[in-house]
C-alpha cells in the first residue's frame, strides 16, 4: 500500500513540521505522532506512522484530514520539545478557517509522552482520544490531559522482553492506564500476542514490515474510525462477534 500524498506541509512555530492529506475543511482529523531516539538530532518522518497513515485513509474514507507530525528533535531527552510539536500541530489544525470538531491522536512508544505532555491544561474538547501504540508513558508526566477523553493502548507482548531489541515497558504503560481510569479517561488495554515495538522499519532503501504488525492495524484503526465517526460497527457489536 502506497504513502499518502500529503498534500501541505506546515512549518509549526515549534520548530517542528507537519505534512497533511485530506480537504482543509474536514470536521475529523487523525494526528499521527512517531517515536524518538536517545540521540539529539534532527526529527524524520516515522516509518511505522508513514506506513500506517494509508491503512488510516482506506477505513476512515477521504473525508477525514489525516497528519503526521514530524519533530524538531527525535531525542526522549528533550521530551519539552517534542511536546510543543504536537502541542503546535493540534493548534494548528484547531486555527484553519473551518476548524475540526473532532481530533484523534495516534502515538507510538515517545509519541505516547510527547501526546500526554501535550494534552495537559489544554483546553481543546474537540480532541477526543489517544490511540497509543507500545507508547512510553513516564511516570512523572501527569494524565489529567486525558479525563473525559478516550485511551486506547495497545501493547505488544515481546515488547521491550527480547535481548538487544528496543522497547517500551508494558508494565509502565498498564500503570498508566489505570492512572487515566482514576482521573476520569475512558481508558483500555489491549495485548498483542507476539507483538514488538513498532510497525514497520526502514532498511537498505526499502520498507518492512514488522510481524504482527496486522495485529496492531486492525483496533488501532478500527478505533480511530470510531471516534472520528466514521461508517464503523461499534464497540458492542465487536465484541459480540
Amino acid at each position: 500500500m502506497n504513502d499518502l500524498a500529503w498534500t501541505d506541509l506546515v512549518d509549526l512555530p515549534s520548530g517542528g513540521q507537519l505534512r497533511t492529506d485530506g480537504p482543509a475543511d474536514a470536521s475529523s482529523v487523525v494526528l499521527l505522532v512517531g517515536g524518538g531516539t536517545g540521540i539529539d538530532r534532527p526529527g524524520k518522518w516515522s516509518t511505522s506512522m508513514t506506513w500506517l497513515a494509508p491503512r488510516v485513509r482506506k477505513r476512515v474514507g477521504g473525508d477525514v484530514r489525516v497528519g503526521q507530525v514530524r519533530y524538531l528533535s527525535s531525542s526522549w531527552n528533550r521530551l519539552d520539545a517534542g511536546i510543543a510539536d504536537v502541542r503546535a500541530a493540534i493548534e494548528h489544525e484547531l486555527s484553519r478557517d473551518v476548524p475540526p470538531t473532532r481530533i484523534v491522536l495516534v502515538a507510538l512508544s515517545m509519541g505516547g509522552a510527547t501526546c500526554l505532555g501535550a494534552l495537559h491544561g489544554l483546553d481543546a474538547p474537540q480532541v477526543v482520544g489517544l490511540v497509543a501504540m507500545a507508547p512510553w508513558f513516564p511516570p512523572q508526566l501527569p494524565v489529567d490531559g486525558l479525563r473525559g477523553r478516550r485511551l486506547l493502548v495497545v501493547h505488544g507482548s515481546l515488547d521491550n522482553a527480547l535481548p538487544l531489541v528496543p522497547g517500551t515497558s508494558r508494565q509502565q504503560s498498564q500503570r498508566a492506564v489505570q492512572r487515566a481510569q482514576a482521573a476520569g479517561a475512558d481508558a483500555e488495554w489491549r495485548d498483542v500476542r507476539g507483538g514488538l515495538h513498532g510497525l514497520a522499519v526502514r532498511w537498505q532503501g526499502l520498507v518492512w514490515r514488522m510481524p504482527r504488525a496486522g495485529a496492531f492495524v486492525r483496533p488501532i484503526v478500527d478505533e480511530v474510525a470510531e471516534l472520528v465517526d466514521a461508517p464503523t460497527v461499534s464497540r458492542r457489536s465487536r465484541s459480540a462477534q
